[in-house]
């Protein structure tokens, strides 16, 4: 039985008795990372959170995946956006925020329309 150290504990973990602990509850939605246990793909902090009854904010991601497949379940990365349920970025987040070229100019020509690339357009006074 391994003993490994999470948030400056130590714990002997085995993978009998994560799955065990893991009986009876339901994998939360996958945002990038999962381990694959009993069939199913599981967030690696929910898994190690039930095993350990440490807080999630003690632990990262990273150590929770390194802890688990060191017990030999496999690990992976969620590639497909359509695969599982995903945050959705903010709009600003999607596109860069640079003006690009003058697309149109005004009937007037005294001021450029500029295309932020995030659907939002702003005019700028040229002379």
């Amino acid at each position: 039985m391994p003993t490994m150290t999470v948030a400056g504990h130590q714990y002997r973990l085995d993978p009998r008795g994560v799955e065990v602990a893991l009986q009876g509850e339901l994998p939360e939605p996958l945002y990038e990372h999962f381990v694959v246990i009993n069939g199913r793909r599981w967030p690696p902090k929910q898994v190690l959170a039930l095993v350990t009854g440490l807080d999630r904010a003690d632990f990262t991601t990273h150590q929770a995946r390194r802890a688990l497949t060191r017990l030999g379940f496999p690990a992976g990365r969620v590639q497909a956006p359509g695969d599982v349920t995903r945050r959705r970025p903010h709009p600003l987040h999607e596109r860069p925020l640079l003006p690009t070229q003058p697309r149109t100019r005004c009937p007037w020509q005294r001021h450029c329309v500029l295309s932020l690339g995030c659907g939002w357009r702003y005019a700028v006074m040229t002379s």
